[in-house]
C-alpha cells in the first residue's frame, strides 16, 4: 500500500494534507525493479533486534518480556 499512497501523494500533493505510513518502500528501487531483493533480510534483522530489545528490557518495562529473544519470537 505504501507505493500506491506515496505515488498518489507525489502526483497530487495539493490533495494530501497529512499522511501516516506504518512502513515505507524505497520508491526508486520499486520502480527500477530491485525493491524485493534483500527485503526479507532487512525484515529478519529488524525482527531479531525487536525480540532482543524485548528480552533486554526486563519484565518491568516490556509486556512481551521473556528471558531470551527466541522465546519472545515464539510468542509472536
Amino acid at each position: 500500500g505504501t507505493v500506491v499512497v506515496e505515488t498518489f501523494a507525489a502526483l497530487y500533493p495539493h490533495r494530501v494534507a497529512l499522511m501516516v505510513l506504518d512502513g515505507v518502500a524505497d520508491m526508486d528501487a520499486w520502480f527500477h525493479g530491485t525493491a524485493r531483493s534483500g527485503g526479507n533480510v532487512q525484515v529478519d534483522g529488524a525482527m531479531r533486534r525487536f525480540t532482543q530489545y524485548c528480552a533486554d528490557a526486563g519484565p518491568q518495562h516490556h509486556a512481551m518480556f521473556e528471558r531470551f529473544a527466541q522465546e519472545v519470537e515464539m510468542r509472536l
